[in-house]
C-alpha cells in the first residue's frame, strides 16, 4: 500500500491524497468515500441553489414588483450558485477520474511519471470504485 509521511500531524498515512484546509483534515484511504461524498453533496447543493434562485428570478421578473436589491440578491445567489456548481461540480468529477484510474491527486499531478501500466496501482474501475468504498456491499476488495 501506499503510504505518505505528512508534515501536519508528523505520521506515516496509508495511500495520503492529500490535506484539505477546508476539512481541516488529511484526505487518505480511511476519508476518501467521505471526501468524495462531501463534494458531490456541496454540488448538488450548489445546483439546487442556482435552479431554485434562478426559477425565482424569472419569475420575480416577469411578475413581482421587487426592489433593486432584492434582485440583486437574487442574481447574486443565482452567479455564486451557477460558480460553485461548475468549480466543485469539476472538482468531484476530477476525483471520480482519479478513483476511476485509482491515483491520488498528487499522483494525478504528475500522471507521467505513472504513464506505464506496469508502475500503475489501477485494478480496473470496480475494484477501484469498491476500495474506495463506493461499492454496493461496501465492502472493500483488496486483491
Amino acid at each position: 500500500m501506499r503510504h505518505l509521511k505528512n508534515r501536519l500531524p508528523c505520521r506515516c498515512i496509508p495511500k495520503m491524497d492529500h490535506h484539505c484546509p477546508w476539512l481541516n483534515n488529511c484526505v487518505c484511504f480511511s476519508s476518501y468515500k467521505f471526501f468524495l461524498l462531501t463534494l458531490l453533496y456541496v454540488a448538488l447543493l450548489a445546483a439546487f441553489t442556482l435552479v431554485t434562485t434562478s426559477s425565482f428570478a424569472w419569475d420575480a421578473a416577469n411578475t413581482l414588483e421587487l426592489s433593486a436589491g432584492s434582485l440583486a440578491h437574487i442574481g447574486f445567489l443565482v452567479v455564486v450558485g451557477g460558480a460553485l456548481t461548475l468549480l466543485v461540480g469539476g472538482f468531484f468529477s476530477v476525483h471520480l477520474r482519479l478513483v476511476y484510474n485509482n491515483q491520488t491527486t498528487l499522483e494525478g499531478m504528475r500522471a507521467y511519471a505513472f504513464a506505464d501500466r506496469g508502475d500503475s496501482f489501477d485494478i480496473g474501475p470496480c475494484k477501484n470504485f469498491a476500495q474506495v468504498g463506493l461499492d454496493k456491499t461496501n465492502q472493500a476488495n483488496h486483491d
